[in-house]
């Protein structure tokens, strides 16, 4: 193994293409002849060897692939994790399972995604999502501001000082947003509020006061995503429908397209590749592709 781990540091460093896999061959004892190699443990080809083969071959005819800036990018900060740990407000609240959330309609979106970190910028992307970034410094709210493309933030976005404590003039207080949390709610596992139009609030829920105009609420009428001209505050946090929602009102409003991906298709675009993965279980059609589960097709960029 150490060897290998050698060879694998040097070949990169004199720019090869690596796949490392894990086992040479299958191990005739102990707990480790529990897990398969590219050879058996009679040094014959295992079913690994092909499909390793086969890795060697699509790269071979892909040549180079370049990454590329994402139409999409998802702020996230390790700090704003920290807060809502020290104080999460109800038993489910977790920050990286809003920013997971998030992530998750950006990708059923048919969006490439960058995760970038606060007051990074922002200036060249379609969409950015920045969920729960507890404290907002000057330098994360200006980034924001600044973004080209539709920016939506929230909820429990500018809530609290570097200090933990609430911050005065009250949050969001972002440029352009005239709008201000005057009270939050915190619902208990299983008790959501339905959306007007489709969808739920789970879990959170800010009240807010301005004249910041409403684009979405809640069947009772509470305001949910406000903002225009590219510049949204989302209130809380919403299940899988109300996130799709918010992604296209955001993309409709700021004229950006979407696609709808089949159900598992996930796209991520590089300089001269567009690659589709099929996470589901079942045979999904795309492009001019059909595409097993589990497998991967690719197009040039210039393709429909």
């Amino acid at each position: 193994p150490g060897m290998v781990r050698l060879w694998t540091w040097e070949a990169i460093a004199h720019g090869a293409e690596v796949v490392s896999y894990f086992r040479w061959r299958q191990a005739p004892f102990a707990q480790e002849q529990n897990h398969a190699g590219l050879l058996r443990p009679d040094s014959a080809p295992a079913p690994g060897l092909a499909e390793a083969r086969q890795v060697a071959d699509e790269l071979a005819e892909l040549g180079d692939v370049e990454p590329a800036q994402g139409d999409a990018a998802l702020v996230f900060d390790y700090e704003a994790e920290w807060f809502t740990k020290t104080q999460p407000q109800g038993a489910d609240f977790t920050y990286f399972g809003l920013v997971l959330d998030a992530y998750r309609a950006l990708r059923r979106a048919g969006f490439s995604i960058d995760i970038l970190r606060p007051g990074d910028d922002l200036s060249g992307y379609a969409l950015t999502l920045a969920p729960g970034l507890v404290h907002l410094s000057d330098a994360a709210k200006a980034a924001l501001i600044s973004a080209k493309g539709a920016v939506v933030i929230g909820p429990r976005t500018a809530a609290r000082t570097a200090d933990f404590r609430i911050p005065v003039p009250l949050p969001p207080a972002i440029d352009g947003l005239d709008l201000t949390i005057t009270h939050v709610e915190s619902f208990p596992p299983g008790t959501d509020t339905a959306l007007d139009g489709g969808g739920l609030a789970t879990r959170w829920l800010e009240h807010v006061e301005g004249s910041a105009p409403v684009q979405a609420r809640t069947e009772d009428g509470v305001p949910i995503l406000l903002g225009e001209d590219g510049l949204y505050y989302l209130t809380t946090w919403p299940d899988r429908d109300g996130w799709d929602r918010v992604v296209d009102l955001a993309c409709t409003t700021a004229g950006i397209p979407r696609r709808t991906m089949p159900r598992g298709l996930r796209l991520r675009r590089t300089k001269g590749h567009v690659f589709a993965f099929n996470y589901a279980p079942t045979e999904v059609e795309w492009d001019t592709a059909r595409i097993a589960p589990g497998g991967v097709a690719w197009w040039p960029v210039t393709s429909p």
